[in-house]
């Protein structure tokens, strides 16, 4: 399980270093979509796990992170 977590979080920064440097849109697609989804993912194991509530409020903040992918996806699309 441990093992897991670091691989995870490896390629969670990997992603998110190669999405938000680039200026590819390949790239940025490539990269952005699996963002997405494991910071929805995690966010909604956070939520509906049994930890304590302040843990749970402060892990809010990864909306902050998503609403950032998402504008430079849309952004990034239209251009």
């Amino acid at each position: 399980m441990e093992n897991k977590q670091i691989i995870l979080s490896i390629g969670m920064i990997v992603l998110m270093v190669v999405f938000f440097t680039s200026n590819n849109k390949i790239v940025e697609l490539a990269t952005g979509i699996p963002l997405l989804i494991i910071l929805i993912w995690s966010m909604i194991a956070i939520q509906q796990s049994n930890i304590d509530s302040k843990l749970k409020r402060n892990s809010l903040i990864t909306v902050i992170v998503i609403l950032s992918v998402i504008g430079r996806l849309y952004f990034q699309i239209m251009k």
